[in-house]
């Protein structure tokens, strides 16, 4: 049986959905990395000696979205809840808002 190394945020949402995935799949795995920085998850993965799982479009530009032909599970949908106060926001907060809405939506 094959063991995969994974590397994750201390707080990522995606963990517990990608973990349970590699669980139902029979997929053994061992975490070589759990920290509260990405820098160097992206590092491990970008030296190929992890995988890691992310919402679709929040990737950095370092790392590529591959295509495994079924080698790791499908993983479901995430959504993303964005509330947005009545009042005017700061510009910093706007310009977030459109970011998220036509960058990350968008992929």
């Amino acid at each position: 049986m094959r063991l995969i190394s994974i590397v994750y945020e201390r707080f990522c949402t995606v963990r517990p959905i990608f973990v349970d995935a590699l669980n139902a799949a029979r997929i053994q795995w061992q975490r070589l990395l759990e920290i509260g920085n990405s820098s160097p998850i992206h590092a491990t993965v970008n030296g190929d000696l992890a995988v890691h799982a992310a919402i679709k479009g929040t990737e950095p530009p370092q790392l590529v979205r591959i295509k495994l032909g079924g080698a790791l599970p499908d993983l479901p949908v995430q959504m993303v809840n964005l509330y947005q106060a009545d009042e005017k926001l700061a510009a910093s907060v706007s310009k977030l808002v459109s970011l998220l809405q036509t960058q990350i939506v968008a992929k």
